[in-house]
């Protein structure tokens, strides 16, 4: 009897496996696979990412639709009943490439380290699928490359017996942490009309992991070769996730939390947000500060060569 029941459930584990359908995203002309192309499923706003094959596993439970994003690429919503397993993505034609390799034939002997205003530092934690935005001056008044970026990090961590009793809240407030998050890292030019973030500075998706601690994580951008613009650069950074099945969309406590600093309110914002879910387009936001209106301003330290 439980050699038969071993058998059916290895038989049930077999069947459960061979249902699972992989993806792949390739480009519609050289049928090359897509790395790190964005995968969003609308219903829960999950969101995962292709690997160097260009694969992504089957679509969760109850899924009807999915977004497929990539930068450089038109972006392409399928439906999950009537799609094959190979998945093509068009090109979108403009000047991006042009001004990433033409950045690449300029020599920069000059190298400056850009820092953020630190007065009255907090730290938030977001959730999935949320985007922070800072606008950072280019006070060379003259065009370079990025070549690092640090961001200022706290570790989130649970309250422990002494913090109960004491009533020491924790920057969790007391919550365990749900997941650790990924950043996926972007540069954007200053749109000088509409006053906001612009067009995308670089074709590589930037995505890491960093580490749920209190420092300063910076992440090497030499070889990307990432144009710093006479006009400034706006620096995005968005919570992912790389790692876990459905996670909650709201009321996740997700770390580690991203460094932020007071900003008195300007006509020309300096800094937005936006959320996948909510059409995804950046807002300013700005609140009531001891009855002063301020915005919270993301700290990105930049390294740039001139």
């Amino acid at each position: 009897m439980k050699h038969r029941l071993l058998l059916l459930l290895f038989f049930s584990f077999s069947a459960s496996f061979s249902q699972t359908k992989t993806y792949t995203v390739l480009d519609s002309i050289t049928h090359t696979p897509i790395e790190l192309a964005t995968v969003r499923f609308l219903k829960s706003d999950y969101t995962v990412f292709t690997n160097a094959s260009g694969n992504f596993g089957s679509f969760p439970n109850g899924e009807i639709q999915a977004e497929i994003s990539h930068v450089g690429y038109k972006t392409k919503v399928i439906n999950v009943n009537d799609t094959a397993s190979a998945i093509t993505l068009q090109q979108s034609i403009n000047e991006l490439s042009e001004i990433v390799l033409e950045s690449k034939k300029i020599k920069y002997n000059t190298t400056k380290h850009i820092n953020s205003d630190k007065r009255d530092k907090e730290y938030f934690g977001f959730q999935f699928g949320t985007e922070n935005c800072v606008y950072i001056h280019n006070k060379e008044n003259k065009r370079g490359v990025i070549s690092a970026i640090t961001l200022h990090l706290s570790k989130l961590r649970d309250m422990n017996f002494f913090d109960r009793v004491l009533k020491r809240d924790r920057n969790c407030k007391g919550c365990k942490v749900d997941y650790l998050a990924s950043f996926k890292i972007s540069f954007y030019e200053y749109d000088t009309v509409a006053k906001k973030p612009g067009q995308l500075l670089h074709e590589s998706v930037i995505i890491t992991d960093p580490k749920n601690k209190t420092y300063k994580y910076t992440v090497d951008l030499d070889s990307l070769h990432i144009p710093f613009p006479k006009s400034g650069i706006c620096v995005g950074v968005e919570l992912v996730n790389t790692r876990y099945n459905k996670p909650k969309t709201t009321f996740a406590i997700i770390g580690p939390a991203i460094g932020f600093y007071k900003a008195e309110v300007t006509a020309e914002p300096i800094s937005w947000i936006r959320y996948r879910n909510e059409g995804w387009n950046f807002k300013n936001v700005v609140t009531n500060t001891n009855n002063r209106p301020k915005s919270n301003v993301l700290i990105v330290d930049l390294k740039a060569k001139f």
